[in-house]
């Protein structure tokens, strides 16, 4: 292949985008935007295709199998893929040395998840998890393969090529694994849809970013990426604990069932969460990386995307909320019923996770790693405290104690957050002020539309929550300081799709 025979490095220079950031960054947000609707078109036809044709079963030995998994990725990309997008002048060597760094961890950790496979094994009394996870430890060196190629696409908002290489590896992902779920793969479905994923995720940026890494020598410049790296990956360690003890808990104590009620209920929930926080945060910390030494713009342009994210997400929130046996009924079917009490309670984050991402996105692009890692070590001790007190009551249990320490640690986050940077604790906190109005009377209208349906056939059901979700429109609109959100993030919007036509035909 032609590409394969460019040798040369690429360009890392970031210095044009300062001009027409504002452009660049619309046009990414575009671009992730589309891709991301097609995703989760995509990724959650497929997860329901799935659910259908595989059991709670299936799913939960998926669930065990996906803590060890989390746990390796951990330090799978060493925390470099932030520290390439962050660091605002990056040479190509230090690229290329970030690359072989990156794909040495992943080999490493991929040797790590096939030697370990019979101990997941026996912890979870599983004998199939063995071979499940031996040849799951593939998709560790095609990812780590990539990682940099990804960062580089994303450090230069070039994010349509590294849209299209996920939109295109879900797509054969899902695909492939519902024809092996049909032909009676069973659980191998699910190992082989991650592994497709990984595996066409990394020929695609290769392909797209036309970069062959090169082998080069250490220098002592290169410490500060390690450096926060470093910190960046013990920080997700300590996440890892936080966010994946309860599969632990559960799986061992509860049982594979249960735990496919309950991680059917989290991926319920993760999946709108990941396609919108994560694409934004793709875009998010490049362009405030390009910000740190314009405090006003920093400032403005966190506040506006904060707030367009908190919008998507809560109507989300208080949907499942109030409708989770209803929509788990239609949606997967009476036999997964039981999920829809973690689900509740999960579903209350949706409310608060529009804020809390972006508090990621101010330590990150501030360089503030070390205390990103000391409050992770907080949040880990507290949230598997949490987990333990309420597994003797379930998976309900555990999701209602998760949630509360969630919210009960937020002051102290918004605290810490706030008291360095551009954005300070009383930003953060008006962005409470500003939704919260709107989340309560949507709430009420939801409750009430609830209370009235419960007797009705499933059409009826369908029809009215339909219905009743449009009152998030009103709910919005009638409270000044939403409405005021909402009209600004509107023309904002329509501004730049303005400019970009006018460039296009300057062009």
């Amino acid at each position: 292949m032609g590409f394969l025979k460019n040798r040369k490095d690429p360009d890392t220079d970031t210095s044009h985008l300062s001009k027409n950031l504002g452009q660049y960054a619309a046009k990414a947000f575009a671009s992730v935007a589309v891709a991301q609707i097609i995703a989760n078109i995509i990724g959650l036809g497929g997860s329901i295709a799935l659910a259908r044709i595989l059991g709670p079963s299936d799913f939960g030995l998926m669930a065990m199998l996906a803590t060890a998994i989390a746990l390796l990725t951990v330090f799978e990309n060493f925390g470099l893929y932030f520290a390439t997008i962050q660091k605002k002048y990056l040479s190509s060597d230090e690229l290329n040395f970030l690359f072989w760094v990156n794909l040495f961890i992943a080999v490493l950790m991929s040797i790590i998840m096939f030697i370990s496979a019979p101990f997941i094994a026996d912890f979870f009394e599983q004998p199939e998890l063995k071979e499940l996870a031996q040849v799951l430890s593939i998709a560790f060196i095609c990812r780590g393969a990539a990682n940099q190629h990804s960062a580089l696409l994303n450090r230069k908002f070039q994010h349509g090529k590294s849209s299209i290489s996920t939109v295109i590896a879900i797509f054969f992902a899902t695909v492939g694994a519902i024809i092996m779920a049909v032909i009676g793969f069973g659980v191998w479905a699910l190992v082989w849809r991650q592994i497709i994923e990984a595996f066409v995720k990394f020929v695609m940026l290769w392909i797209l970013t036309g970069w062959i890494p090169r082998w080069v020598r250490w220098k002592h410049e290169y410490i500060p990426s390690l450096t926060m790296g470093a910190n960046i990956t013990a920080a997700n360690l300590m996440y890892y604990l936080s966010r994946n003890m309860d599969d632990i808990l559960i799986g061992k104590f509860i049982g594979n069932a249960g735990l496919g009620y309950y991680k059917l209920s989290y991926q319920l929930l993760l999946l709108p969460l990941r396609r919108l926080s994560e694409p934004v945060s793709q875009i998010m910390i490049p362009l405030l990386s390009q910000l740190q030494d314009q405090p006003e713009r920093y400032l403005k342009n966190y506040v506006r995307v904060a707030n367009l994210l908190i919008l998507a997400l809560w109507p989300i929130g208080v949907i499942f909320m109030i409708h989770a046996e209803i929509l788990i009924n239609i949606i997967f079917g009476a036999e997964w019923i039981s999920a829809a009490g973690p689900l509740k309670w999960l579903a209350s984050l949706l409310l608060i996770q529009g804020l809390t991402s972006g508090t990621g996105w101010l330590l990150i692009t501030q360089a503030r790693s070390k205390e990103m890692l000391y409050w992770s070590v907080f949040t880990s001790v507290t949230t598997i405290a949490a987990f333990v007190a309420g597994l003797p009551y379930g998976i309900v249990g555990v999701a209602a104690a998760y949630v509360i320490i969630e919210y009960a640690r937020l002051p102290l986050l918004f605290y810490i957050v706030g008291k360095h940077g551009p954005v300070s604790m009383k930003n953060i906190y008006g962005l409470i002020w500003v939704h919260a109005p709107a989340i309560l009377m949507f709430i009420a209208i939801q409750y009430s539309v609830g209370q009235v349906i419960v007797d009705y056939n499933i059409l009826l059901q369908i029809l009215f929550i339909g219905l009743s979700g449009l009152s998030v429109i009103p709910a919005m609109l009638l409270l000044p300081h939403s409405r005021v959100v909402v009209f600004s993030s509107i023309l904002y919007i329509h501004n730049k799709i303005k400019d970009q036509k006018r460039k296009s035909k300057i062009d």
